[in-house]
């Protein structure tokens, strides 16, 4: 990468940074000045964030310049020389504010009194309600106790100018910034530590007073501009690369029930982080700069590219190596979109690439990843070989070694465990990515400062963030650094046969995958509010928020609220689905609040929410066949009108689900035997037969069971208040005709049935459900 280049980048990402600076106090100086001084300040010998890059000879000063000049008009004479840069840079800026802004009339507030506000209270709004508009306090990503948004009348509790100065500070910004600058970095490394210190810092910061939506945050509009300045420094056009992983799903699962506990959670890791290293991989070997990552959440990666043939020679080449490398060694296939198509750079290219049923993103079919992979198939078909070689985990021919326990691990599973274990221990330190080209693995290991080089990547544990920066430790060690917002860790020292050992109720797991509901009406139909025409800082918005919940805050409040920590196994959570386990009791528990949080998260609004396909299994169930079956029962809730969680017999909203919860605990009475319940068990089709004899026959067991029972109970009714709410209950449930009482509970009488059973079972009883 040229010299010039890395100037026009470093000026473009910091070009309106003073915005930020400008929020925490009343300066007179302009934004553009103020983001000079900063540079001033960084350049002094004294200073102890003084900008220190491998490259000597980057100039600062022309920086600088650049940084303070880009909204000049008239250039004088002396500035004639650089003004190719500035005029990129400015083309760059006004692309991207054209991507993000609705310009309304000038308004009189101040900068440091505009929040940003939620996409999720705009979506299917037809006309602007001020009155339902929710806020963003301003905060850095990682105080998630501050995540969830606010309303509009709460504003007055926002003291936004002390947010500002407690952000530009010492204690978050100082620190941060000095653990980038205080060592001598290569570019590569100076580049993913500023995006991820912009990450954290600035998604919640407003980036513009005069939008009308003012939906924009900082961090999109400085990333935006500086990819379209690394384009137009090549030319007018544009690539787009679009790529995610198939196979997944069995490929996580394609373990033994016995070891799942212990490994499957670094299956899922591996996963989750494989689009981080392939595109640091694309970003390293094409000498390119992360900024160019538009998003990568939800399973996708989407990249922008300059229209550089060298540079698309290259990636061909990239895409087939990880082809082949994920078929041999994991099954996975990797399938990307046709990315030599170019595309002028203009408001109206940038708008299509979040369109809905755009084809410019379409992936590539089965059939076109075969035709590229056809001369590899030696090297993936099956050798047949005898058991004794076969690893303990996945139970594949991988030419498993034998660990110090004496565990026969493939070098995969191997890898997994590392993983799994790095979660385990509370990923206190951070652990470095490497690709052995020598023989075509991955490597993780601890981070290890002596092994410091652009060769490897080093994940950082998001949750540690915070000490980090209290206790003012360096937080951006050397090598290229991506923080890793995914680090909930897993029940320690805990099987799945642990989850359940002792429980008073059945000892179960549920199994619990979900997933937002109407992705594709959202992002075709959700964005009325600007007639339609969404723009490209309204999707990321939404796609940003929707992966930071699943994939920050629901680990969040597992970590954090109750005793969720050592009783959910959260399997993976992130883009807009997740899958955890544990026991059966606390797993419901968890599920209504997590329902709770993420109705505040969107807004209240009534068209977002998710649904659920629950299953119960016991420890040594095979993972895949019981995930299968979430699934299956996840599905079904989509043909049920969706916002459903499809558990037992019944599928229904999560609210109800509690009802039924609570009910079936009101009704677990000493006084009534479980006999009594099995049999209402045996015979509840009667409420749901469709062949009417069969239906009142049932009915009528049902009710001679019942009416025996109150004749026992008659003795006790008055002297407890909890058998009397138990027959009055039964007696609104078999009184004819029906009077319309306890509906919910009538339609689903099967299901509450049950759940009274498993509040009954004990350890080693007969699960009839």
């Amino acid at each position: 990468m040229s010299k010039t280049l890395k100037e026009l980048i470093i000026a473009s990402l910091f070009h309106d940074i003073g915005k930020f600076i400008q929020r925490s106090k009343k300066f007179e100086e302009t934004h553009s000045q103020l983001a000079k001084f900063l540079f001033s300040a960084l350049k002094k010998v004294d200073s102890p964030y003084k900008l220190i890059l491998k490259d000597k000879d980057i100039d600062f000063d022309l920086i600088s310049k650049l940084v303070e000049l880009h909204h000049e008009k008239d250039l004088s004479t002396e500035q004639k020389e650089f003004i190719n840069l500035i005029e990129i840079i400015k083309k760059a800026d006004n692309l991207a504010a054209a991507s993000q802004r609705t310009i309304s009339e000038f308004n009189d507030l101040n900068p440091e009194e505009v929040n940003q506000k939620d996409i999720f209270s705009f979506l299917y709004s037809k006309t602007l309600n001020p009155s339902k508009f929710y806020l963003h306090r301003i905060h850095g990503l990682y105080e998630l106790d501050l995540f969830l948004p606010v309303k509009q009348e709460e504003k007055d509790y926002l003291n936004n100018v002390a947010c500002y100065k407690n952000l530009l500070g010492e204690s978050n910004f100082g620190t941060l910034l000095s653990g980038i600058l205080n060592r001598e970095r290569s570019f590569l490394d100076f580049m993913y530590a500023i995006d991820d210190l912009f990450y954290l810092l600035y998604t919640q910061i407003p980036e513009d007073r005069r939008d009308e939506y003012q939906l924009n945050s900082l961090y999109d509009h400085l990333k935006l501009t500086t990819i379209f300045a690394y384009i137009l420094y090549y030319g007018d056009n544009f690539h787009i690369l679009k790529f995610d992983i198939a196979g997944i799903q069995k490929f996580i699962f394609d373990i033994k029930s016995k070891k799942a506990a212990k490994i499957l959670r670094g299956r899922s890791l591996f996963v989750q982080i494989l689009n981080e290293i392939i595109n640091f991989e694309i970003i390293k070997n094409l000498d390119l700069i992360p900024q160019l990552i538009l998003s990568s959440f939800g399973g996708n990666s989407i990249i922008l590219l300059p229209d550089n043939e060298e540079i698309i020679k290259k990636l061909d080449l990239l895409l087939l190596k990880w082809k082949k490398f994920l078929l041999t060694s994991f099954g996975l296939t990797l399938r990307n979109n046709d990315y030599r198509k170019g595309y002028l750079l203009n408001k109206e290219n940038i708008s299509m690439i979040f369109s809905g049923g755009n084809d410019i993103l379409r992936l590539v079919n089965d059939q076109q990843i075969f035709f590229e992979l056809e001369n590899i198939n030696n090297d993936i078909i099956p050798q047949v070989v005898d058991d004794s070689s076969l690893c303990d985990f996945c139970n594949n021919p991988k030419d498993p070694q034998l660990s110090s326990n004496e565990e026969k691990r493939c070098w995969p599973c191997d890898t997994f465990l590392k993983l799994s274990d790095f979660l385990t221990h509370g990923a206190e330190t951070p652990f470095v990515y490497k690709m052995i080209d020598s023989d075509s693995k991955v490597d993780f290991s601890s981070y290890n400062p002596d092994e410091e080089g652009e060769n490897q990547i080093i994940f950082k544990p998001y949750k540690n963030l915070i000490n980090r920066v209290d206790q003012k430790r360096n937080y951006f060690p050397l090598s290229p650094s991506k923080t890793l917002f995914y680090t909930v860790t897993i029940p320690k020292n805990k099987s799945f046969e642990d989850l359940v050992k002792e429980k008073k109720e059945a000892p179960l797991l549920l199994y619990l995958k979900g997933d937002v509901d109407s992705m594709s009406d959202i992002l075709t139909n959700g964005f009325d509010f600007r007639d339609g025409d969404k723009t490209l800082t309204d999707v990321l918005h939404f796609s940003r928020r929707i992966n930071i919940f699943f994939q920050n805050y629901l680990p969040y409040l597992i970590e954090t609220k109750k005793d969720y920590k050592d009783e959910v196994y959260l399997v993976y959570s992130g883009g807009d689905d997740f899958l955890l386990t544990g026991y059966w009791l606390k797993i419901l528990e968890f599920l209504f609040d997590l329902k709770e949080e993420f109705d505040k998260f969107v807004c209240q609004n009534p068209k977002i929410h998710f649904s659920i396909g629950g299953v119960l299994a016991k420890p040594n169930d095979p993972v895949f066949m019981v995930v299968e079956e979430a699934e299956s029962h996840l599905e079904k809730t989509k043909l049920n009108g969706k916002n459903q969680f499809a558990f037992l017999h019944s599928s229904l909203e999560v609210d109800k689900w509690q009802k039924l919860l609570e009910k079936a605990q009101n009704l677990n009475i000493d006084k009534v035997s479980t006999s009594f319940f099995y049999k209402l068990y045996k015979l509840s089709d009667g409420f749901e037969e469709k062949d009417d004899y069969k239906k009142t026959v049932n009915f009528y067991k049902m009710s001679y069971y019942y009416y025996r029972l109150k004749k026992d109970l008659e003795k006790d009714i008055d002297k407890n208040d909890k058998l009397k709410e138990f027959i009055n209950f039964f007696d609104s449930i078999f009184s004819v005709p029906d009077n319309g009482e306890n509906q919910l509970f009538k339609e689903n009488f099967k299901s509450l049935i049950n759940l009274i059973l498993l509040l009954r079972r004990k350890g080693g009883e007969k699960n009839d459900n």
